[in-house]
């Protein structure tokens, strides 16, 4: 497997977004912050791909929050 990168640039409140996530889930570089969020895009992809919503539920399990993605 080739290795790729790439380069973007982020403003202050990106960056202090980044660094809060990556303190939020023991994350140790930007890039695994990265990793992370794409590999969640791509469970929301499949859950739209098959007809389903995503959502956020509090802890009885009640959908608070319908999450709508641009297709």
């Amino acid at each position: 497997m080739s290795v790729k990168t790439f380069t973007i640039s982020i403003d202050e409140r990106m960056d202090k977004t980044l660094e809060t996530l990556k303190s939020a889930f023991h994350k140790t570089t930007r890039a695994e912050v990265f990793r992370l969020g794409i590999a969640l895009l791509d469970v929301a992809k499949e859950a739209l791909d098959n007809g389903q919503k995503l959502a956020v539920a509090n802890k009885d399990g009640v959908i608070v929050k319908e999450i709508v993605l641009p297709r």
